[in-house]
């Protein structure tokens, strides 16, 4: 990621400014928090582009990233979706966003949607923005739908604003943790990614009803990566303030 704080502005004072955590807090600022982002990226690059809104465009904002983020990393391979895997898609966020209404703004933001080739459900990268990756499973896979997927994602692509802005961890923090699902090999910053996706998920399910099994999971995965993370000494003042908020959710739907 490009990491450039706004001037003069402490982590609390960004989230208070934009409203909280997104996809958490559903009055989120969302608008706001675009300018900042926008203006962080413009503030590691300021003559890439004209206009502000440049650097939103998820094209654009690849090359600031590409000459200016601290590591790299491969792209995954992807190809183009079939029309009825683009009907599918179409369809899975208009089921989201007639659940969660409060939504719709988060979903309207300039992405990039890829087609994997491997075996993975979905993905994301902090160092590709506003790019989802959807694999052919996630179109049918039976435990977690479409629509979750396209929550998780979404939720990770804004999460990773924050993170622009102000890391959620600090500078060489271990690489060791290990979420609920048993996957090892995590930072302590994916840990928090991955409780912020199980909260998102949790509303989805909520609203929607129907999957019990699939909502407790998700209930228990949360209180894992709360679990995982707390206390650490390399969270950042984002990073304890995004766990906090987290973990106030998880008091709420427990």
């Amino acid at each position: 990621m490009v990491h450039t704080k706004p001037a003069v502005m402490t982590a609390a004072d960004f989230l208070a400014a934009t409203g909280g955590v997104p996809f958490v807090d559903l009055d989120l600022g969302h608008s706001t928090l675009l300018t900042a982002v926008a203006a962080v990226r413009r503030a590691a690059d300021p003559a890439a582009f004209p206009k502000l809104a440049d650097y939103l465009d998820p094209a654009k904002a690849q090359t600031i990233f590409d000459r200016h983020a601290r590591c790299h990393v491969d792209v995954a391979e992807y190809t183009e979706f079939s029309e009825a895997q683009e009907e599918r898609i179409e369809q899975a966020t208009a089921e989201v966003l007639t659940a969660v209404p409060e939504w719709t703004p988060l979903f309207q933001i300039p992405l990039r949607f890829r087609r994997m080739v491997d075996d993975r459900l979905s993905a994301t990268s902090a160092l590709v923005p506003q790019t989802i990756y959807l694999g052919d499973r996630a179109f049918d896979n039976a435990t977690v739908t479409l629509a979750e997927s396209l929550v998780h994602e979404h939720a990770h692509v804004w999460l990773n604003f924050v993170a622009e802005a102000f890391d959620l961890q600090r500078e060489g923090a271990s690489v060791n943790y290990v979420l609920p699902s048993g996957t090892g090999g995590k930072a302590l910053r994916g840990v928090l990614f991955a409780a912020h996706f199980a909260a998102a998920a949790i509303t989805l399910h909520s609203r929607t009803g129907g999957r019990p099994e699939r909502l407790a999971y998700l209930v228990d995965y949360l209180g894992g990566c709360l679990a995982t993370s707390a206390g650490k000494p390399d969270l950042t003042e984002m990073g304890a303030l995004v766990h906090a908020r987290l973990t106030k959710f998880l008091d709420e739907v427990r």
